[in-house]
């Protein structure tokens, strides 16, 4: 399991990349509606701040080789899991929810 995504929820992502970008000196490498992605300065892994959840105040997000075998064992392991549906950038997920955290896990094969 790899982290792949830290995401942060804002009503004004706009606003609140700037202080990412501005104030801390991250470099903005998507900037749409509801969406600011920075670069993290760590490759394959992104931090973003986004309008997208606004019930949770942070997702994290994994990536991992086999998405059944990891919903099956967090299922086994008592873990209310959302189906497996199609997520962004052509992958595949599911989703938690842990101590308010809105916890993602992904693959990029089906």
């Amino acid at each position: 399991m790899q982290l792949h995504e830290i995401e942060l929820f804002a009503a004004d992502p706009s606003q609140t990349g700037d202080f990412y970008q501005n104030t801390l000196g991250l470099s903005t490498k998507v900037d749409l509606p509801g969406l600011k992605v920075m670069d993290a300065g760590i490759p394959d892994f992104d931090f973003n701040v986004s309008a997208h959840h606004p019930d949770y105040k942070v997702s994290l997000s994994f990536l991992v080789e086999d998405l059944a075998e990891v919903h099956a064992q967090l299922s086994k392991k008592g873990v209310a899991v959302s189906p497996i549906e199609d997520s962004h950038l052509a992958m595949k997920g599911f989703y938690f929810i842990r101590d308010g955290i809105r916890i993602m896990i992904h693959s990029r094969s089906a």
